[in-house]
């Protein structure tokens, strides 16, 4: 239920960009966006923004920022959060940048905390706030929104006494904007936090009378807002539902039972409660209260609910609502109910792992239909599948876990905790075990050639990634890749996975690195990769005879070739898109004469943006510095030397992502 507020300040942060610019200064551009957001048109604001930045109206980061708050209206947070951090990564130059940069460290913080990834999310904000802080950046409303999300993150992490500062920062100055402000925008915002801070506090099962402060300056905040001439009455009721709950429920846990029920039966006749939603939240309290008759008479609104959204059911919907429902009948002693919620509980668990297992054959056909041989077909589906057979265990072994916990919380406290321990020991063994799968998949043994040298290393920064590498030897043709597929852990491993196969099967039929990327553009693009999944891909052919090299980039960091006046420089390439992300793109190759003699280096930026506890990158200039003044021995010793000069760097802070590296130098006369 607390989700609904999480995603609503995620949108109201993402569309409250024009609080930062000063009065009088939107342009032409700025008023032609408003028309088609105030239409709801995003896909058109979309087109527009992309013909702007053609144009040379908006550049990359203004151009990005603006697309991914398009995207979060769409509903999409992956293409959002992509765009957030393409605009991120660019360091800012003029007023107007630092401006769209702030943005979108603002929005993609919020993104990150959503998906509970909260130490990603302060290396985002810190920076960002200092901007506030140092006078870079004149934004108070949003200033005080970020130290709300920085303190709630720092809770999060058990960073208490650090959150509690920040905190109460943020409501001194949001109460003084809120008291400035007559348009209701600053109240509920200061509602929004508040009551999300008292239920990060409900959620610590640990400090119930700190929730209940952050819930007393959430009500005060509504009350402010409901007495604003611009208030809107039936955004105001629903938000005073969700408020009485949250008490109800704090009320139950600080065991004050009868205010609890006054609570409760206030929260019953808000216009909340008169939804399936409201309905379903008050099976949450009915069920921690053990009022098993009403809980169990709440809980059958889940069918409705379903129904009217047309929703499939899921491992977490099951856990959140058809779990509660089974235990509400059993407790209420309603036999018959029971048995029938356990026979649907059954179904929809079948039915849940049968669409996950159909969704990713229906992935698997898409990406080899361009495969001719079906042994081939079987043997990389058998490997895929043990990727995917994995994932799935873990998901059982995690609901059998939590199905057990419910069953025996009366009678075998002890046991309960000796099954979690060693569920844990299950899942970290078959971590282990996707991780050996995972790198037997790319090479370990490299070509034995006279004339050619070469080397490649791939250390995840968790037991699985999503970076690979691979080559393949046609005759004189050597191909050979290196790519970053987004997000870690198993879902990148398996993108991962079919990526490697897809590169190797074209490459087999002698197609150029320009075809092969376009090919698997249109496999890795389809309607199936519904998480807007994407690898940025670095392709080359060489001639081993020649030296030639035919080459082409997909979003990639650009490598460095060696030789020449400078020792050594950045690869200059096509622009062409991470490979995943649009179908129907037609990639750009390119070439050069000959390598013979010149090292080339292919890397990830798990290398470049590697961090020390600082949160300081090694950056590009230490990279091409360090190749330059590093003697080529052997394509095994740059990497070597690259990879314990990272390591120094870090200086035991943990790799925040996978790191893979390929050298490899021609000379065959």
């Amino acid at each position: 239920m607390r989700q609904l507020l999480l995603l609503a300040v995620v949108m109201l942060i993402a569309g409250c960009h024009g609080h930062q610019q000063q009065a009088g200064t939107r342009s032409d551009a700025d008023e032609l966006l408003a028309t088609y957001s105030h239409k709801g048109d995003f896909e058109g604001a979309l087109r527009v923004i992309d013909s702007l930045e053609q144009a040379g109206v908006f550049n990359a980061i203004r151009a990005n920022r603006s697309r991914g708050a398009c995207y979060l209206y769409l509903d999409n947070p992956k293409k959002a959060e992509y765009c957030f951090r393409e605009a991120y990564k660019i360091k800012p130059v003029t007023k107007e940048d630092k401006l769209n940069h702030f943005s979108a460290a603002q929005s993609l913080s919020d993104i990150l905390k959503v998906k509970y990834e909260y130490e990603e999310a302060l290396r985002v904000l810190l920076p960002a706030i200092k901007m506030v802080e140092d006078g870079v950046i004149n934004s108070p409303e949003e200033y005080s929104t970020m130290l709300f999300t920085l303190g709630e993150c720092q809770y999060k992490l058990g960073q208490k006494a650090e959150a509690a500062k920040n905190l109460e920062k943020g409501y001194a100055l949001k109460t003084k904007l809120m008291r400035a402000d007559t348009t209701g925008f600053n109240a509920l915002t200061a509602m929004e936090v508040c009551f999300n801070m008292a239920a990060a506090c409900y959620d610590a099962k640990d400090n119930v009378d700190t929730a209940m402060i952050w819930l007393k300056r959430s009500e005060e905040a509504l009350d402010y807002y409901k007495n604003q001439p611009t208030s809107y009455g039936e955004q105001e009721a629903i938000r005073r539902g969700y408020l009485q709950l949250q008490k109800a429920l704090l009320l139950y846990k600080k065991g004050k039972n009868e205010e609890a029920e006054k609570s409760f039966a206030d929260y019953q006749q808000s216009l909340l409660y008169q939804t399936e939603t409201g309905k379903l939240g008050g099976a949450e309290y009915l069920y921690n209260s053990k009022q098993w008759d009403k809980a169990a008479d709440h809980y059958e609104y889940v069918d409705s609910f379903f129904t009217h959204r047309n929703m499939n059911a899921t491992l977490e919907n099951i856990q959140e609502w058809m779990v509660p429902r089974y235990l509400s009948c059993a407790n209420a002693g309603q036999t018959a109910k029971t048995i029938a919620v356990g026979r649907d509980l059954c179904q929809m668990l079948d039915s849940a792992i049968a669409v996950a297992q159909r969704d990713k054959a229906a992935e698997l056909a898409t990406i080899y239909e361009t495969q001719q041989k079906e042994a081939q077909i079987a043997q990389q589906q058998a490997e895929l599948s043990q990727q995917r057979i994995i994932g799935l265990f873990i998901a059982v072994v995690a609901l059998f876990i939590f199905f057990i916990i419910y069953m025996l919380i009366r009678h075998r406290a002890a046991a309960r905790l000796a099954e979690v321990k060693a569920a844990q020991e299950r899942i970290e063994s078959e971590l282990r075990i996707a991780r050996d799968i995972q790198m037997s998949m790319v090479p370990s043994i490299f070509p034995e050639r006279e004339g050619l040298d070469m080397y490649a290393s791939m250390t995840p920064a968790k037991e699985v990634g999503g970076d690979l590498y691979g080559y393949l030897m046609q005759g004189d043709q050597l191909y050979f890749a290196v790519g970053d597929v987004s997000g870690k852990g198993v879902p990148a491993s398996l993108f991962m996975a079919q990526a490697t196969r897809l590169f190797l099967t074209l490459a087999k039929q002698g197609m150029k690195p320009a075809e092969i990327c376009t090919h698997m553009n249109d496999a890795l693009s389809g309607a199936d990769n519904e998480n807007g999944m994407f690898v940025t891909f670095w392709l080359g052919m060489l001639d081993l005879q020649t030296g030639h090299l035919d080459f082409c980039n997909a979003g990639h960091n650009p490598p460095v070739i060696g030789g020449g006046d400078s020792k050594g420089e950045f690869l200059k390439m096509e622009a062409n898109a991470p490979i995943g992300l649009w179908p129907d793109l037609k990639y750009v190759g390119e070439e050069i004469d000959t390598i013979k003699g010149r090292p080339l280096f292919i890397y990830t930026d798990g290398l470049n943006e590697a961090e020390n506890p600082q949160q300081e990158q090694f950056g590009d200039k230490r990279l091409l510095d360090m190749l330059r003044n590093t003697h080529f021995d052997s394509a095994q010793q740059v990497v070597d030397t690259l990879k314990a000069e990272v390591e120094k760097h870090r200086n035991g802070a943990e790799p925040n992502d996978d790191l893979t590296m390929m050298c490899l130098r021609c000379v065959t006369q």
